[in-house]
C-alpha cells in the first residue's frame, strides 16, 4: 500500500472511538455524542476533544463507559427521531399554505395585502372554535403562515414561472416528436 492510500485509510472513521471517546460517524465527520460537535475523523482531534471537554466529567471508566453508551443511543434516538422531519413538515404545510393564498389571491385578482386580511380572517374563525381539542395547535399553524405582500407576490411570481417552464418543455417535447 503506497504512503497516500495509507494515510487516507487512517482519516476514516474509526468504529473504537464510539467506545473510547463517544463518537459516531455522520457522513464524513466524527460528531460527539455528548457535546453534538463535530470534528474531523483523525485519532488526536478526537481524542484531544474528549480529553479538553469530558473526561473530568467522569470519576472511574465504568462510569465513562455507561454514560457514553447513554450518550451513544440518546444520540441515535434523536436523529432517527421524527421530530425534526415533524418540524420540516410543519414549516412546508404552512409555505404550501401560503402559496394557496397566493392562489386564490391571484385567480380574485386581488390586491398583494389581501393574504394578510386572509391570516386574519383564519385566526378570529379559529379562536371562536373554542371546543376543538387541538385549538392552540391551530392557532400556532396559522400564525406560521407568511401572508406578507412581498410573500403573496412572490408566491405568484413563483407559480406564473413554474406553469411557464412547464408549458415550455411541453412544447419543446411536442416540436420534437
Amino acid at each position: 500500500m503506497t504512503q497516500k492510500r495509507q494515510k487516507l485509510d487512517i482519516r476514516s472513521f474509526q468504529d473504537i472511538w464510539t467506545n473510547e471517546y463517544g463518537f459516531i460517524q455522520q457522513k464524513d465527520r466524527a460528531v460527539c455524542a455528548l457535546c453534538c460537535e463535530t470534528d474531523v475523523c483523525r485519532t488526536s482531534s478526537v481524542q484531544r476533544h474528549y480529553q479538553t471537554k469530558h473526561q473530568s466529567m467522569f470519576k472511574n471508566s465504568e462510569e465513562k463507559s455507561e454514560a457514553i453508551k447513554r450518550a451513544v443511543s440518546g444520540y441515535k434516538k434523536q436523529t432517527t427521531r421524527s421530530i425534526f422531519s415533524q418540524e420540516i413538515g410543519t414549516k412546508y404545510k404552512a409555505t404550501e399554505c401560503s402559496y394557496k393564498i397566493a392562489q386564490c389571491v391571484a385567480s380574485k385578482a386581488k390586491p398583494f395585502t389581501d393574504g394578510e386580511f386572509v391570516k386574519e380572517i383564519f385566526l378570529s374563525s379559529a379562536e371562536i372554535l373554542s371546543d376543538l381539542p387541538n385549538k392552540e395547535t391551530i392557532l400556532s399553524r396559522i400564525r406560521e403562515i407568511p401572508p406578507s405582500p412581498r410573500s403573496v407576490e412572490r408566491r405568484i411570481c413563483d407559480m406564473a414561472e413554474n406553469i411557464t417552464v412547464k408549458q415550455t418543455t411541453g412544447y419543446s417535447k411536442l416540436c420534437r416528436s
